[in-house]
């Protein structure tokens, strides 16, 4: 997993995150793919005021900022998908992972769900980005995107707390896109 070893981002089916369906037509772009077939098809499907319209200020500010023109260039890899702690165990020294929602996509993208549970160790981390370096700039804010997917899935899902949970990293996400592009402005 993680390795590139694809040509484009999707998968030849759909794959399910849980009970949901997820849309995973080949698209070249990672950004396009990560935009509209995963973030933008739950937010229409989910159908929610605050989520649509803070979703709205995100694709002007934000999803652009971290999605586009970022190093090492995302490249298609095989992904779990759903990596958090409960699909994860060990064998002896093996580690065993299941219940996947696979597709092919920027690695750093199954990060995370790994840190809206509970996280992984430091170690793991550690390991991780020393095999595979942390995108820049602005990889913090790019694990918040990516999180954001499960609270959207979850919201579609269960509703309830997790439809609060989106919210509040969408905002968090728009207030920094808006503080960027503050500090970015000619003056």
């Amino acid at each position: 997993m993680h390795t590139p070893s694809g040509t484009a981002y999707g998968f030849e089916c759909i794959t399910h995150c849980g009970a949901t369906a997820q849309n995973n037509a080949w698209n070249e772009s990672w950004e396009a793919f990560f935009r509209d077939q995963r973030l933008g098809d739950l937010v229409a499907r989910i159908g929610e005021p605050r989520i649509t319209a803070l979703w709205e200020d995100m694709c002007a500010g934000a999803v652009p900022l971290l999605l586009r023109d970022f190093s090492p260039p995302p490249r298609p890899a095989i992904l779990h998908g759903d990596l958090w702690s409960g699909n994860v165990a060990a064998s002896g020294a093996q580690p065993v992972v299941y219940d996947p929602a696979s597709y092919y996509g920027h690695g750093e993208a199954d990060l995370g769900i790994t840190h809206m549970f509970g996280g992984f160790t430091p170690a793991f981390y550690d390991a991780y980005h020393a095999k595979h370096p942390r995108s820049a700039p602005h990889y913090d804010q790019r694990m918040q995107l990516y999180e954001l997917y499960h609270h959207l899935n979850h919201a579609l899902m269960f509703g309830g707390g997790y439809v609060g949970g989106a919210v509040r990293i969408m905002r968090g996400l728009v207030e920094w896109a808006e503080g960027v592009e503050t500090r970015s402005s000619p003056k």
